[in-house]
C-alpha cells in the first residue's frame, strides 16, 4: 500500500514538473514573435506604398511554410520603409532578418546561408559584416 502510495506521488509530482518545464519553454519562444495582424504596416510607415498592403500574407506565408527567402523578401520591404520614413514599426526589417537567420541554421543549408549572410553583410540590410562572414562555414 505504500509503495503505491509512493508511486502515485511521484507520478504526480514528475507530471506536474514536466507540464510546468514545457509551459515556461512554449512562452519563451511564442514571445519574441509578433503577430504581423497586430500591425498596419500602411498606418505605421503613413506611407501608400501598395507592397505595404501584401506585407502582413508575406510575413505569415514565411512563418507558415518557414521560408527563409519569403522573409527575407518582407525584411527587404520593411528596411527599404524604414530608411526612407525613419519610422519603425512593431515589426521591423532585423527582425525578420533574424527569423529567417534561424530558419537557415537550422536548415543547415549552404546556399540560404548565403543568402541570408548576404543581407548581413549590406550596409543596407543587416550592415553586420563579421556576423555575415560567421555564418558562411565550410565542411
Amino acid at each position: 500500500m505504500r509503495r503505491t502510495g509512493f508511486l502515485l506521488m511521484f507520478i504526480f509530482i514528475a507530471g506536474a514538473a514536466t507540464f510546468a518545464q514545457n509551459t515556461m519553454v512554449l512562452k519563451s519562444k511564442t514571445a519574441k514573435v509578433i503577430s504581423p495582424y497586430s500591425s498596419d504596416f500602411n498606418l505605421d510607415f503613413s506611407s501608400s506604398n501598395l507592397a505595404l498592403k501584401k506585407l502582413t500574407s508575406i510575413i505569415e506565408s514565411g512563418r507558415k511554410k518557414k521560408s527563409a527567402e519569403t522573409l527575407l523578401s518582407a525584411a527587404m520591404i520593411l528596411f527599404m520603409e524604414e530608411k526612407s520614413t525613419g519610422k519603425k514599426s512593431n515589426i521591423t526589417g532585423i527582425s525578420l532578418l533574424k527569423e529567417a537567420t534561424e530558419i537557415a541554421l537550422r536548415s543547415k543549408s549552404k546556399k540560404l546561408l548565403k543568402l541570408v549572410s548576404d543581407y548581413w553583410a549590406d550596409p543596407a540590410f543587416g550592415n553586420n559584416s563579421k556576423y555575415a562572414e560567421d555564418l558562411i562555414y565550410d565542411e
